[in-house]
């Protein structure tokens, strides 16, 4: 509405940096869901476009064969996934996001990072989770990020928990779920690469070939060991 638009501006020309939820219409006709950054020189371009959508929530996943599920729930949004994401920048300030559930994606935040965010951020309502623990299970994830690429987080969520997130996964400032408040605190944008940033999957994969290795010799030494005992009882 005008009026928000105003008071976001208000903001902004005050020194604020503002962090919003937005729908975006390319020129092609598709809608993105988005996040904006509203500074003072005015909105971070370009903005960030969600990359990993809700199915069934967002979009209809295969939609010649659930072809009956707009049928059933007209709630279902229309939404485009990007190809890939983008950061928000605002002078010294490079914002890599997530977007609801997409923060529980340990891949898309380290592409983030390894393109530059010094500072990770995420947006959520949480109000559709209830009161069954997913709500402090979505905010765990995201102190994950932290811990694996070594970054600052801030996170907002309606009836969910809020709070900042020091580098090292320490929970700085938090609001519990289903409290309105407002939280003030101190965030540091950080240079660097983890070795998560730095080799990514290379690390599982090489554990898991490690545990190959290892189990493949265990199988060597445990035949090489039955042999002889089989020979002995041949007649």
């Amino acid at each position: 509405s005008a009026t928000l638009r105003r008071d976001l501006s208000d903001l902004a020309a005050k020194g604020s940096r503002v962090l919003f939820n937005d729908v975006e219409t390319a020129a092609d006709g598709r809608s993105y869901n988005v996040a904006r950054l509203l500074g003072p020189s005015g909105l971070a371009e370009p903005s960030y476009r969600k990359v990993h959508l809700v199915p069934f929530g967002e979009y209809v996943p295969l939609p010649r064969v659930f072809f009956f599920v707009r049928q059933v729930s007209s709630e279902i949004g229309t939404f485009a996934a990007a190809n890939r994401p983008e950061l928000l920048a605002s002078a010294d300030l490079r914002l890599g996001m997530g977007v609801c559930y997409e923060i529980t994606y340990p891949s898309l935040v380290r592409e983030e990072v390894a393109r530059g965010a010094n500072l990770l951020a995420t947006i959520s309502n949480d109000s559709w989770y209830g009161k069954a623990g997913a709500q402090a299970q979505h905010f765990a994830g995201a102190v994950l990020r932290s811990v694996e690429t070594g970054r600052f987080l801030v996170r907002a969520a309606i009836t969910g928990i809020s709070g900042i997130v020091d580098d090292r996964g320490r929970i700085r400032e938090e609001l519990s779920a289903d409290r309105a408040g407002i939280l003030f605190g101190n965030v540091r944008p950080s240079e660097g690469a983890t070795a998560w940033v730095r080799w990514g999957c290379w690390i599982p994969r090489g554990a898991d070939a490690l545990a190959v290795a290892v189990l493949l010799w265990g199988v060597v030494r445990w035949i090489r060991f039955r042999r002889p005992n089989t020979e002995s009882r041949t007649p």
